[in-house]
């Protein structure tokens, strides 16, 4: 029997661990922001306890880092990180849309076409989280149709992972345009039972992003003032 104290302290790891993981993903700690336990826990009203804890679940997802004598921080962002995660996503994403391609329904296709059209609606409005969770769902929508939830489990997690990178080229450039057209090739590939086309599709998804934080990146690089 599980006793009401460990029902408690596992609900304190957990309201921890979701409002920090939150924060980093939404940029609201930035990378190498410091992750102070006794603020953390003065934060959510706990001990330090379910804070390591938290913390520890945190680096296992790679979005936290523990410096020797300095503690926890948010994890770095580096482009040969994000282009590693980008080349498992394109394998994985493309083998969901393979695997879930032939169960769509003209229904699933109508609610994608509504999901991309909140999208640009959404962003030229200001909402940026409720773009977010559109695009989320657009995506999904398809991949929960393989029938796999190893393969979902998988693309959930490194699709969080490289959120932080895909935010990022979004507040550097990508326009509603930008957004909208990458999908719709995506979704009228699919309306037109182009397995081939939505396969590429998804592939330009990942391309077009990654060029563009590359290449801010690099800028980015440059201006630093070097040391010394």
């Amino acid at each position: 029997m599980v006793s009401h104290e460990a029902g408690t302290a596992e609900s304190a790891v957990e309201r921890v661990y979701r409002s920090t993981r939150e924060a980093i993903i939404t940029g609201d700690y930035p990378p190498g922001f410091p992750l102070r336990m006794n603020e953390l826990a003065a934060r959510s009203g706990v001990s330090s306890i379910p804070v390591r804890e938290a913390l520890r679940r945190l680096e296992a997802e790679r979005l936290v880092e523990s410096v020797a004598n300095k503690g926890a921080r948010v994890a770095d962002l580096s482009f040969p990180d994000l282009a590693d995660a980008y080349r498992l996503r394109i394998l994985l994403e493309i083998e969901a849309v393979r695997l879930g391609f032939p169960d769509l329904t003209d229904e699933d296709l109508t609610r994608m076409r509504r999901l991309l059209k909140d999208m640009t609606r959404l962003w030229r409005a200001g909402r940026t989280e409720e773009v977010h969770e559109a695009h989320r769902r657009f995506h999904f929508l398809v991949y929960e149709k393989a029938g796999s939830t190893w393969l979902l489990h998988v693309i959930r997690s490194i699709w969080d992972h490289t959120e932080r990178h895909r935010r990022l080229a979004m507040r550097w450039g990508a326009e509603p345009e930008d957004l909208g057209r990458s999908h719709e090739e995506m979704l009228a590939a699919m309306v037109g039972r182009d397995l081939d086309k939505a396969i590429e599709a998804v592939r330009q998804h990942f391309e077009r992003p990654l060029r563009l934080i590359e290449s801010r990146m690099r800028d980015a690089a440059s201006a630093d003032p070097p040391n010394g």
